[in-house]
């Protein structure tokens, strides 16, 4: 409601306007309103702004081409199969009068190049006298020394991180310290042979360990595994109360003993 005095307008109905109290029922009601109910908003004229219809338009359409009829028979029509070569088995027609073809012959394989060829072993004598039975002594009383003073050292040790002394050396297992004095004498013989085919005793007396075979002789080296079998030979040379080491002394040109014989090696002049 619009109070007609002050224009306030108030979404409640009352006798007096709520912002300068005038009386509404003061004011005389409109001819168009018989009710007495004054306007919120004043229209004016309720005529239409656009009394002419528009003329109405026409739909919008999509234009599609029209394709030819002869390329869409031609598109759709079947393939036509594809046209096979023609043969001539006609055998009259065939010269008669060429030359008959040579015979087949395999062809010879070509000769092993060098790089893969194996070459037949070739016996190569060596021409180093063997070792002398005194050098060869000699070198064994220098070995034995040497490996006797180790386990000495092993012993005493073995005493000592114990708290025992020389006179209680039965106290100590037998033989797992024998075991371990016999693997550490063996690698002894083993790795200096393997590595230069002399062991110290050797390398004093002049002498060394070398293979019989012809890869061996040229090579000048012995493989660790004849090594291993050569210091397994001693006790073979050993047991028969020392009978194996006789073909050194006396006897047979060569001197070599039966752990020699064994590993396919002899002793000569380094």
């Amino acid at each position: 409601m619009k109070c007609p005095k002050c224009s306030y307008l108030s979404f409640e109905t009352g006798e007096r306007c709520r912002n300068c109290g005038y009386e509404f029922s003061l004011s005389a009601p409109p001819a168009d309103d018989p009710a007495g109910d004054l306007p919120l908003f004043d229209l004016g004229d309720d005529r239409p702004l656009v009394s002419v219809p528009a003329a109405p338009r026409q739909p919008l359409s999509v234009r599609r081409t029209t394709q030819d009829p002869a390329r869409l028979k031609s598109r759709h029509a079947p393939s036509a199969p594809p046209r096979e070569p023609d043969l001539d088995f006609d055998l009259d027609n065939v010269d008669r009068d060429l030359p008959p073809a040579p015979p087949f012959e395999e062809p010879e394989p070509p000769p092993p190049s060098s790089r893969h060829a194996i070459d037949p072993p070739v016996e190569v004598d060596d021409p180093r006298a063997p070792a002398p039975p005194g050098r060869r002594l000699a070198a064994g009383v220098i070995d034995a020394a040497l490996t006797a003073g180790i386990d000495a050292g092993v012993i005493y040790l073995t005493l000592r991180l114990s708290g025992l002394d020389a006179s209680q050396l039965s106290v100590l297992p037998i033989v797992p310290l024998a075991a371990f004095l016999m693997l550490l004498n063996g690698g002894y013989f083993v790795m200096f042979t393997a590595a230069t085919g002399q062991t110290i005793g050797k390398m004093a007396a002049g002498i060394r360990v070398v293979g019989t075979s012809a890869d061996d002789v040229i090579n000048d080296r012995v493989s660790f595994g004849r090594a291993v079998l050569r210091t397994g030979g001693y006790l073979a040379s050993l047991l028969p109360a020392g009978l194996g080491f006789v073909p050194v002394l006396i006897g047979a040109s060569d001197r070599r003993a039966l752990h020699d014989r064994l590993a396919e090696t002899r002793v000569v002049r380094a």
